[in-house]
């Protein structure tokens, strides 16, 4: 070929390349328009909703049982909560208070670190032998701070309730939440099956919603194109960049928008147990810790005497 000839083959070839070019960034924003679409869909509605639990309510001897409120709601996370206290003659202020909620699968340790919470792993109890077990639940004068009749009261009144349900198997992982003002409270999770309330040894932290990657900053949030903004912007757009990540639970794909963000998971349940009406103090906390896992044990036990209901 001369070069005449190779003059108006490769003019040939570049005329074509820009319509080409044109064509691959249309079908590249085509694509990515519909994914960023499809990604912005409501959620799917939940098989199991507040509803499902219209007419749960423990009924314990030697345990006072309170409902508390949830939204009822389709794509509600929260399911149910319950404050659990022990009854006794002490004044409210000897013992916590514990609100126990079961949830939808999700990751209460991320959850509350983008809350500003520091969120400490004290114990994990996924692998609880029997022996174990029955140490565990076994409620002390000296720990209960109770006197001695309500104490024999409360270990008589749980250890025959405990015998009835001596074939479950307990789970938990224990947490010391230190809030921004520097307030202690105990935590306990346990990650259940849908399906039949049954105990896993999933840990909570692999639970996609809300993964984060780190917590974002407490005092920020968007305010689009300001003055003040402008003075740093490389600090600005890490700031919102950071955001933006978390809020895509560190999936690129869902970064990008091109698919929807991770929500709450359907198949399992996060079971949360909280210490509340009483502040943590360093010589209290195995004294706490006990109260919030026993009230936990409660719940989860009589979610697993459902199994024969459903």
């Amino acid at each position: 070929m001369n070069e005449t000839g190779e003059n108006i083959s490769a003019g040939k070839q570049r005329e074509l390349g820009v319509p080409l070019v044109l064509i691959t960034c249309l079908l590249v924003v085509g694509f990515w328009e519909i994914m960023s679409n499809r990604s912005q869909r409501p959620f799917r509605p939940f098989d199991l909703t507040a509803e499902n639990f219209k007419g749960f309510f423990p009924a314990v001897e030697g345990w006072s049982f309170r409902s508390v409120p949830v939204t009822s709601d389709p794509i509600e996370p929260n399911i149910f909560a319950i404050n659990v206290v022990p009854v006794s003659s002490l004044p409210p202020r000897s013992h916590a208070s514990v609100t126990v909620r079961l949830v939808h699968g999700y990751n209460m340790p991320d959850c509350m670190r983008i809350k500003g919470y520091k969120v400490e792993l004290i114990e994990d109890r996924r692998e609880t032998s029997e022996k174990e077990l029955k140490q565990s639940i076994n409620i002390d004068r000296h720990r209960w701070n109770t006197s001695d009749s309500t104490t024999q009261q409360l270990n008589n009144s749980f250890h025959q309730y405990q015998a009835s349900v001596s074939s479950q198997r307990f789970s938990c992982q224990v947490w010391r939440l230190t809030s921004g003002s520097d307030d202690v409270s105990i935590w306990v999770t346990s990650m259940l099956k849908a399906g039949d309330f049954s105990v896993t040894d999933i840990d909570v932290r692999s639970m996609p919603f809300p993964r984060i990657g780190v917590p974002d900053d407490p005092g920020w949030f968007p305010r689009g194109l300001t003055m003040s903004g402008l003075r740093h912007p490389i600090d600005g757009f890490r700031l919102f960049l950071r955001a933006k990540w978390n809020s895509s639970r560190c999936d690129l794909l869902t970064f990008l928008k091109l698919k929807m963000p991770t929500w709450a998971d359907n198949a399992l349940l996060t079971l949360v147990s909280t210490s509340e009406g009483i502040l943590v103090k360093s010589g209290q906390e195995e004294i706490i810790i006990d109260q919030v896992v026993v009230a936990h044990k409660l719940i989860q036990s009589q979610l697993g005497l459902l199994k024969s209901d459903r």
